[in-house]
């Protein structure tokens, strides 16, 4: 099976083989997928990262060449590439590059800008998120939804997530409330009891999570509270450690 790799900042992944389907996942800069079946413009993919399915469109990805090692993660924000055709491509955290700074592919040289990873904790990576709007199946910088900003926070300290929050929630061991801390995992049902939300505490009291922007609110026991007095806006299912 043939195997592409998306050289751009990133790319999105869709339900049938249309550009007016919906958006349910995406790709970011090197990551790779193998393609199931093709349909035109079309394919329909497998990514490599998380065994995730949906239809690419041709016009995102290119072939992987034989012996590349896209191995190293971009983990702080602000990086971009600058190619020898004056291409700029930002870079999204989670994305993948080879090793060093310079580097050839599809006959363009790619050089690699700005800051270099500065041993952030989870928690500040975390933040560099903020403001990002909600965005169904997104998973960077350009947009991201809930369960996209804990599978990319994952990447960066070396946690493999699955791509929904409800498979997400299948991970790590359950806590007690009174247990919870900075780092771990906050899931939240719907009025069915399915998982359907998750998001990140950044202090025992607040939860850092995607809700029409990657916002900052606080966590009781009850759910989700963006300001005093009001009712949750998500009910609280399970506090998680990744691992």
């Amino acid at each position: 099976m043939s195997q592409y790799r998306c050289l751009q900042s990133w790319c999105p992944l869709r339900k049938e083989p249309s550009s007016a389907s919906e958006m349910t996942s995406s790709l970011l800069f090197g990551e790779t997928c193998t393609v199931l079946e093709e349909q035109e413009e079309f394919m329909r993919v497998r990514c490599d990262h998380d065994q995730y399915e949906g239809w690419v469109s041709r016009l995102y990805v290119e072939p992987v060449q034989l012996g590349e090692a896209f191995t190293t993660r971009v983990i702080t924000r602000g990086q971009y590439l600058e190619s020898d055709r004056g291409e700029r491509i930002d870079l999204s955290p989670g994305s993948l590059l080879p090793p060093g700074d310079y580097f050839v592919s599809q006959d363009r040289g790619f050089q690699r800008q700005g800051p270099l990873s500065s041993g952030a904790t989870l928690v500040e990576l975390a933040q560099s998120f903020l403001y990002t709007p909600y965005l169904w199946g997104g998973r960077g910088l350009f947009g991201i939804d809930c369960s996209g900003l804990i599978q990319v926070l994952g990447s960066l300290i070396g946690e493999s997530m699955p791509r929904d929050a409800w498979q997400q929630a299948l991970m790590g061991n359950a806590k007690l409330y009174r247990e919870r801390q900075a780092g771990d995992l906050a899931y939240f049902h719907n009025q069915a009891g399915k998982i359907t939300h998750v998001g990140l505490l950044i202090d025992p009291d607040r939860i850092l999570h995607a809700y029409g922007r990657v916002r900052v609110d606080a966590l009781t026991p009850e759910g989700i509270v963006q300001k005093s007095g009001s009712k949750p806006s998500h009910r609280l299912a399970d506090i998680r450690s990744w691992r």
